[in-house]
């Protein structure tokens, strides 16, 4: 068993991940999943500390996504990278056991195929990619 302190940092990472995600550098969504080999540790921690947080793992094959329906107790699965035939696989052997996402390589052109799937949920990066940002503070000056 970790510590509480262990916990809140990888959870401070987990969150900082996700950040990177949204408003960051890239593809980091997998990084604020729980790792599949961890999923038993995770659920055992949650219980023992009285915690009721969602699980989302990512899966980056169809013998994860076994794995991962075997391990159960997880509120969504990250079908990651897979293509259409495998992606309705997945969704298929999923069967509503819990909530599906696709991310990977979906932008406007494949974005429909990736829906009719059957997915709960779909990632893009594409929205953000080719934005161009400016940096802007929000920090004040005091004038005396």
């Amino acid at each position: 068993m970790i510590s509480k302190a262990q916990f809140n940092n990888e959870l401070d990472i987990i969150i900082s991940n996700a950040i990177r995600e949204d408003v960051g550098d890239g593809d980091h969504t997998s990084l604020s999943c729980i790792p599949l080999d961890a999923l038993g540790k995770t659920k055992a921690y949650l219980k023992e500390n009285n915690l009721d947080l969602k699980i989302i793992v990512e899966a980056r094959n169809l013998k994860e996504i076994e794995a991962i329906l075997k391990e159960g107790g997880v509120y969504r699965v990250l079908i990651d990278n897979f293509n259409f035939e495998n992606t309705q696989k997945a969704v298929t052997l999923i069967g509503g056991q819990c909530l599906t996402e696709s991310s990977g390589g979906i932008n406007k052109k494949t974005i429909r195929n990736y829906a009719e799937c059957g997915v709960d949920y779909i990632s893009t990066g594409a929205l953000t990619h080719s934005v161009y940002n400016m940096d802007q503070s929000l920090k004040t000056v005091l004038y005396l």
